[in-house]
C-alpha cells in the first residue's frame, strides 16, 4: 500500500509539473477580458443605412446590427465605404470583419464573401415619371439590378448613384429608373421634388443579408441572434417605423 501511495503521489506531482509548463495559449483567459472590436463596413442605402450630419448611423440594417452586437456582447465601430463593390473588396482584404447595408445575396457575391441568414426579402422596382410610354431605362452601376437587366437583355444607361439616376429621370434623359424597390420607395416618399412614382411591377427577387469575411466563426453566432430578432416584436416595430409594413 505504501509503495502504491508513493507511485500515485509521483504521478500527481508529474501532472502538476506538466500543467505548470503548458504553453501560454493553453492557459485560462483572464476573467472579464474584453472581446476584440469588430470593424463594420457600411454605405448609405436609405432606409437600410443612413448617416446624419453628426456622422451617426441609423436605418433598418444598422439597427439590426446594433441589436445583434448587443446580443453577442461585441464592441464595434462603423467605417464608411462608397459602394457595395468597395464593401466586398475591403471584406476580402481583411479591412472589414462585417458589412451591413442593402447588400444583395447573389452567386457572384457568394463566391467572394460569406453571408448571414437573409433579413429582408425584396425585389427590383421601377420609378417612372407620370404618363411615360417610352422605355429608356437607367440603373445604378455595379448593382444586382444591373446584372438582372443584363441577363434579361434590357438596354440601359448606368449612373454612379441612385441620386444621379433620379436626376437623369427628372431631366428626361431616361424614362425609368430600375433599382431596389424599398430604396426607391423611401426616396420618393422623402423627397416630393422627385416627381416620380413607383410602378406596380416588381421583378428579380432579392435577399438582403449581412456580409462577412469568408470562413469566420462569427457567422453562426450572428445567425442565432438574427433568427431570434426576426421573431421579435422589436423587429416588427423597426420595419413598420421605416417602411410602414411588417413581415408577413
Amino acid at each position: 500500500m505504501k509503495r502504491g501511495g508513493r507511485v500515485a503521489s509521483l504521478i500527481l506531482l508529474a501532472l502538476l509539473c506538466l500543467m505548470l509548463h503548458l504553453p501560454a495559449s493553453h492557459a485560462q483567459q483572464p476573467a472579464g477580458q474584453a472581446a476584440a472590436e469588430l470593424v463594420v463596413g457600411t454605405k448609405e442605402a436609405p432606409p437600410f443605412a443612413m448617416k446624419d450630419a453628426q456622422g451617426e448611423w441609423s436605418g433598418i440594417g444598422i439597427e439590426l446590427w446594433k441589436q445583434i452586437a448587443a446580443k453577442m456582447k461585441r464592441p464595434y465601430r462603423f467605417v464608411e465605404a462608397d459602394s457595395v463593390a468597395s464593401l466586398l473588396d475591403r471584406l476580402e482584404a481583411g479591412e472589414f470583419e462585417i458589412a451591413v447595408a442593402a447588400i444583395t445575396v447573389t452567386p457572384a457575391h457568394e463566391q467572394r464573401v460569406d453571408f448571414s441568414w437573409p433579413y429582408f426579402q425584396t425585389g427590383t422596382g421601377i420609378a417612372v415619371q407620370t404618363n411615360v410610354t417610352a422605355v429608356r431605362v437607367g440603373v445604378v452601376d455595379g448593382t444586382a439590378t444591373q446584372e438582372a437587366l443584363s441577363r434579361l437583355r434590357v438596354s440601359y444607361k448606368t449612373y454612379a448613384t441612385v441620386k444621379d439616376g433620379f436626376a437623369a429621370l427628372q431631366s428626361g434623359r431616361i424614362d425609368a429608373l430600375a433599382y431596389d424597390r424599398p430604396i426607391l420607395a423611401w426616396m420618393i416618399r422623402q423627397d416630393r421634388r422627385l416627381q416620380a412614382e413607383l410602378a406596380e411591377v416588381t421583378f428579380e427577387q432579392q435577399s438582403y443579408a449581412i456580409a462577412l469575411r469568408p470562413n469566420r466563426p462569427l457567422r453562426k453566432e450572428i445567425n442565432v441572434a438574427l433568427l431570434e430578432i426576426e421573431q421579435s416584436d422589436w423587429w416588427k416595430d423597426v420595419l413598420f417605423r421605416y417602411l410602414g409594413q411588417t413581415p408577413n
